[in-house]
């Protein structure tokens, strides 16, 4: 308008009919086993079972080789070139540790069964809301039918109360509350569409992906 700065954002948004249409395989979609919150406990208690493993190792004689080649350069007094090779061989064995090593291990397993029986719960959480989601969409589809109904007879009943106000058998006020009541049941079912966008999105942050359908 005059008088008005020009923008300094300008945001764009996605048609619904877009929106809708790239959501709607979550509708039938499975629920995704390898979602990243079940990865994250999947993978601390892996992690925690191979440190447990390298723990337990501990318990064994350890035996270490090494070995060694250097090029020895000329020296004075004595002016040659020699190559000089060193081994090394060494063992040790835990004598006097008195069970902390095992203690150890079975720490970092019990940490590991935890992770699991988190990952588990995660799991059961994940369903929960899988579900939930699903049934609130049913609910709203359904929802959805009859206020596509519902607009249909308001617009016909305010074309109507209109063309009788032409005519004379209604008044103003009448055809002001008819238009009304269009609107309002227009704006419920761009609401009831918007709810079930959002538990479309619902279920596909929670569901698998097309490559795992």
């Amino acid at each position: 308008p005059a008088g008005v700065a020009a923008p300094s954002v300008v945001v764009a948004l996605d048609p619904l009919d877009a929106v809708e249409g790239a959501l709607s395989g979550a509708a039938t979609a499975p629920l995704d086993a390898a979602h990243p919150q079940l990865l994250v406990y999947s993978r601390q208690a892996e992690a925690l079972r191979l440190a447990a493993r390298g723990v337990a190792a501990g318990r064994w004689p350890r035996v270490q080789f090494a070995f060694k080649s250097d090029y020895v350069y000329p020296d004075t007094p004595a002016l040659k070139t020699a190559w000089q090779n060193t081994a090394a061989l060494s063992a040790s064995v835990p004598l006097f540790e008195f069970g902390r090593t095992r203690r150890r291990a079975e720490a970092e397993e019990d940490q590991a069964s935890a992770s699991d029986r988190r990952r588990d719960e995660a799991r059961d959480e994940l369903e929960r809301d899988w579900l939930k989601a699903r049934d609130e969409l049913a609910a709203l589809r359904d929802e959805e039918a009859l206020d596509r109904e519902s607009v249909a007879e308001t617009d016909e009943l305010a074309r109507l109360r209109y063309a009788s106000y032409r005519s004379g058998g209604s008044t103003i006020l009448d055809v002001e509350t008819a238009d009304a009541d269009a609107v309002q049941a227009k704006v419920l079912a761009a609401r009831t569409r918007v709810q079930a966008l959002i538990q479309l999105a619902t279920l596909d942050s929670l569901s698998a992906g097309p490559e795992e359908r």
